[in-house]
């Protein structure tokens, strides 16, 4: 990946949870941001801090799950700001059920937001990011994704196939200026964290390891 300086990047779910410290890093690093989110006077407060870094920033209200949604964010997007080089899907919901409770809608909400959502922004944004032959998506998975979430399966089905459909871009468009990255964050604690509100039997081991979405990374 090149120097992010002067890039343009979108960040879904920008409003809370880790979508606000992730907006501070890359601008930060030089990046201009487009936010976007359901919440106006939370994007609003991240916006401020990133023109505070010295890093424009455009706020788009948009609730992803609408229909024609993304198509609508991406065209907005590229008429008030630009195009987009750097791609963070962000945002994500995790309903905590026992898997025979989920309703059908529960199961539908879950897979499009945590899956089906960020490969339609994908392949929104990737044509024109290797017409110029430069971009990065970067795919906010989890740790569930590598193992068990019990009371969790949706969320984890849908983190591990967005994992999966990460690797699989990554090949696919080897060589073509467009670089690919599946992150895989433990266990965020914090307001918007499902697992304090799980059932007693399938709170999380204490092996996975749990920190605050501002933890700083260890040497």
């Amino acid at each position: 990946m090149s120097s992010p300086i002067g890039w343009r990047g979108l960040v879904t779910g920008a409003s809370g949870g880790l979508g606000r410290y992730i907006a501070k890093a890359l601008a930060a690093s030089g990046v201009d941001l487009v936010l976007t989110g359901r919440d106006l006077v939370a994007l609003n407060a991240v916006a401020d801090t990133v023109r505070a870094q010295g890093r424009t920033a455009t706020v788009l209200l948009a609730d992803l799950s609408e229909p024609d949604a993304v198509t609508q964010l991406v065209s907005e997007s590229n008429a008030t700001a630009g195009p987009i080089d750097l791609l963070v899907n962000n945002a994500g919901v995790e309903v905590a059920s026992a898997y025979t409770r989920y309703t059908e809608t529960e199961l539908s909400q879950i897979i499009s937001l945590d899956l089906l959502i960020p490969l339609q922004l994908i392949r929104e944004v990737l044509p024109g990011m290797v017409a110029r032959r430069r971009g990065h998506i970067v795919n906010i998975c989890s740790l569930a994704s590598l193992g068990p979430l019990p009371y969790g399966v949706p969320y984890a089905a849908a983190k591990a196939g967005l994992a999966a459909a990460t690797h699989s871009l990554r090949v696919e468009y080897a060589g073509s200026g467009v670089g690919f990255s599946a992150l895989i964050p433990g266990f965020v604690t914090g307001p918007a964290s499902s697992p304090a509100t799980r059932p007693p039997a399938a709170q999380l081991p204490r092996s996975s390891g749990q920190c605050p979405p501002n933890a700083s990374p260890r040497p």
